[in-house]
């Protein structure tokens, strides 16, 4: 687990480091560029925040931690569920 995560931040310092060598350049095709992996790094650490914050759900007053391979099947058949 801790593998992986070290590989995301690398992947998003990767963006990052592009995105400010294409800002150095100064021409809007660069500033294009730049303004779209900027973009793609942020969302990709939201939704990063969001999967984590989302584990964690409140049942009664009481917070409870879903546990990652635990899915919640959703039957599209039953309208009460």
């Amino acid at each position: 687990m801790e593998t992986i995560k070290k590989e995301r931040a690398a992947e998003i310092s990767a963006q990052v480091f592009t995105a400010r060598d294409a800002m150095l350049s100064d021409t809007p095709e660069d500033n294009r560029v730049a303004f779209l992996l900027f973009d793609s790094a942020v969302e990709t650490l939201m939704v990063r925040r969001v999967q984590e914050l989302s584990r964690w759900v409140l049942r009664d007053s009481i917070s409870s931690y879903i546990e990652d391979d635990r899915h919640v099947m959703a039957d599209l058949r039953d309208f009460d569920q």
